[in-house]
């Protein structure tokens, strides 16, 4: 299923005035009415169209001409993505307008005439052309270009903004999508428990016990093997166990260690001889690292380090930025909190992973926030 993306900030100013048309338009509604439009084409081409859908596409294309020619616009592009893809690249000076114009003259696409033929020698829209008919007459060309580049990025986020995890570490020999957590039994008889949005690599042999952690969160319960330690890497950083249990975290190049049972020594992989750095841990203890660089040990509470894996977020004493940061891990579109007075704010959570959205409700009858669901996103704002 594809669902469609509304906006609803503002586009009741858009849908209040059932004559207006696009290049009447604010700018940021002009957005908004195209990220709707894109949606909708996405539904409708997606093989699963019911009566209802068809019917409420029908009822929003005839809310004013602006919804029409929006939709217009967007067909357009998405049959010609060269063009917008064109003037993204321009828009952030990856290219030329000279390359642009020697990439399109080198192309036998009819579409190409949106660039040629429909402007005049002024270079504004012509009568009657397909510019004019998507809301363009009286553009510039400059315009067009950003137009065009402004409706890709639109087309290029919905499709792939929600669903960036289906492109990360396709290969992995396990992995999880935003939102998800499994279990993974080896055979060597340890656990992994694999967090949200992860992705391992396991490599078992009479030698070695090998994971790599490629990004994430995993718990590791590893069965004793006094003649193979078991290993997990996650950058530059390693830490070996006989048996034990303990969770890695590894984004961007940075991550976390937590000892839950037993022992672990984590340290830095040597890189053409340079000193290594090592922490040996205990019950308790936990170390974050950067690159090659280990912190000192740390000893948090750490009770509720894995409450994932029964499906929930117990956090204490944290401020309302780190709690929406968390959430951000576990809920395909973004928390944004807009007041930087409210970031500060410390509070306690029990979040249900998967109803993060009626937590997130809660919070207006807690904190004097207001809590605003635009499509996919949550805006939190002050009251």
């Amino acid at each position: 299923m594809y669902p469609v993306i509304r906006y609803s900030i503002g586009i009741n100013k858009i849908t209040s005035t059932p004559n207006q048309s696009m290049d009447k338009l604010k700018p940021q509604h002009r957005e908004w009415l195209e990220a709707e439009a894109v949606s909708w084409h996405i539904r409708l081409t997606s093989g699963d169209v019911t009566a209802i859908d068809k019917a409420e596409f029908e009822g929003w294309l005839s809310r004013s001409p602006a919804h029409g020619q929006a939709y217009q616009k967007i067909l357009t592009l998405w049959g010609q993505l060269d063009i917008p893809l064109l003037a993204h690249r321009k828009l952030y000076g990856e290219i030329t307008r000279d390359e642009i114009a020697d990439a399109l003259s080198k192309s036998s696409n009819t579409a190409f005439s949106l660039w040629d033929d429909s402007m005049d020698a002024g270079g504004r829209a012509t009568s009657g052309t397909v510019a004019e008919k998507v809301g363009m007459k009286g553009f510039q060309p400059a315009n067009w270009i950003k137009g065009l580049a402004v409706a890709a990025s639109i087309a290029i986020t919905t499709v792939l903004g929600f669903y960036p995890d289906y492109l990360r570490n396709p290969w992995a020999d396990y992995r999880t999508h935003i939102g998800e957590h499994t279990t993974i039994n080896l055979t060597d008889g340890s656990i992994v428990h694999l967090n949200t949005d992860s992705a391992i690599n396991v490599t078992l042999t009479d030698q070695e016990r090998h994971v790599a952690l490629l990004r994430g969160e995993a718990e590791f319960e590893v069965a004793h093997d006094s003649q193979r330690p078991f290993a997990v890497t996650s950058g530059q950083v390693s830490t070996q166990a006989i048996g034990t249990k303990f969770l890695v975290r590894y984004d961007a190049n940075q991550g976390v260690v937590t000892l839950l049972d037993g022992k672990v020594r984590t340290s830095s992989i040597p890189i053409d001889r340079q000193t290594r750095n090592k922490a040996l841990l205990k019950p308790g203890d936990q170390v974050t690292f950067q690159d090659s660089r280990i912190s000192p040990i740390t000893h948090p509470d750490v009770t509720n380090a894995d409450a994932w894996k029964k499906g929930q977020l117990l956090m204490n004493f944290v401020t309302l930025e780190q709690a929406l940061a968390e959430i951000n891990r576990y809920r395909r579109g973004t928390v944004k909190l807009l007041d930087n007075k409210l970031a500060q704010r410390e509070i306690n959570a029990a979040i249900d992973i998967g109803n993060i959205d009626a937590w997130l409700d809660t919070l207006e009858g807690t904190l004097p926030l207001r809590v605003h669901h635009v499509g996919p996103l949550v805006l939190v704002t002050a009251k």
